[in-house]
């Protein structure tokens, strides 16, 4: 075989192995987005590809539940990196760390609370035109703020929504405590707890609590810089 018939051989294998990765990604975005017109949408990925929206950016915004359908792949739009923080700032959540795993991310109002925590029971979240319990979730005990909930979104990316932990919420509450045998209010509890996508509860102390953390972990995610405490934590006022 010739040098130059080797070289159009490698690059035909090469083109064939990249053409069937890229069908695997769109089929699974069709499959997420329940899409039958695979001429429309396959025009759709091409003309956002051209733009400069790739399948991981794209697989982020379905599982953030800001992509529901193919009319919401038509108003898509590249965002420039300058714009980015500013977009954040708009949808009122804080974005804490992302990988080709995880999205994590920190709701600020009522709003980026039901984007982010689209799909799932928790009370936070819901209908545009619905109430919520975001504010109890997230108040404090003080006019400072020191002694403030947290509520935090974990998104995985590799789960699909049929998943119960493929969006996990951990929530920070906070309550004024005694210390055992004494009758004072005198020190505030930090205590961590975690929701499912079902909205099944796990205190600190369960397995599944620490397995989750763990789980984290091996996929690179940096838990002691990111949520504040993994158990309960009694702090003197």
């Amino acid at each position: 075989m010739k040098k130059s018939e080797l070289k159009q051989l490698i690059k035909e294998e090469i083109s064939k192995v990249l053409n069937e990765y890229n069908k695997s990604q769109l089929d699974t975005i069709a499959t997420k987005l329940n899409i039958k017109d695979y001429g429309l949408f396959n025009s759709l990925m091409n003309k956002l590809d051209s733009q400069g929206i790739k399948y991981n950016e794209l697989k982020n915004k379905i599982s953030s539940g800001e992509i529901k359908s193919i009319e919401d792949l038509k108003k898509l739009k590249t965002i420039s990196k300058s714009d980015e923080k500013k977009t954040q700032k708009e949808e009122g959540a804080n974005k804490l760390f992302e990988n080709e795993y995880f999205l994590i991310v920190e709701p600020l109002n009522e709003k980026a609370s039901k984007l982010y925590g689209a799909g799932t029971k928790w009370c936070t979240t819901g209908k545009d035109d619905e109430s919520t319990e975001f504010c109890s979730y997230t108040n404090s005990l003080d006019k400072k703020g020191k002694y403030k909930q947290r509520l935090i979104y974990i998104i995985d990316k590799t789960k699909p929504n049929t998943d119960r932990t493929y969006k996990m919420a951990y929530s920070l509450q906070v309550f004024e405590a005694t210390l055992p045998g004494k009758f004072k209010f005198d020190h505030i509890a930090f205590t961590p707890y975690l929701y499912d996508a079902k909205d099944k509860e796990y205190y600190y102390t369960t397995p599944f609590f620490k397995k989750y953390f763990k789980y984290m972990e091996e996929n690179k995610v940096p838990v002691d810089n990111i949520f504040p405490y993994k158990s309960e934590t009694l702090v003197k006022k």
